[in-house]
């Protein structure tokens, strides 16, 4: 809890030793894209209990060693802008459990993935 509104790009540029992140319980609603590029050896990177609505393909991507991902209660919009997070998911069954949508009304409280 560190009241964290954001994650801007390049966040982690120099911190490339990271391997458990873990941003849970924040106000998040923004990540940039490419705040996580420098983070390649990243395994575990939690963000539940944010404000994140939507995020880019752009922001995942980098990460070859992630095995666990976890975004539970957020707001997540599951639109066409966040279909790719649907189908990340989908090819990494462990890896978001309890991703939910919470937005447009016919998709709340469904499973993203």
């Amino acid at each position: 809890e560190n009241q964290i509104q954001g994650v801007p790009r390049k966040a982690f540029r120099g911190a490339v030793e990271i391997k458990n992140l873990q941003l849970d319980y924040n106000q998040i609603s923004c990540i940039e894209d490419g705040a996580f590029r420098a983070l390649r050896d990243l395994e575990v990177l939690t963000l539940n209990n944010n404000n994140i609505s939507r995020l880019s393909v752009a922001s995942f991507n980098h990460m070859p060693k992630l095995r666990t991902f976890r975004l539970h209660s957020n707001n997540l919009v599951c639109d066409c802008h966040v279909a790719w997070l649907s189908e990340w998911l989908r090819q990494r069954p462990r890896l978001g459990l309890y991703t939910q949508c919470m937005a447009p009304p016919h998709h709340e409280g469904t499973q993203c993935g």
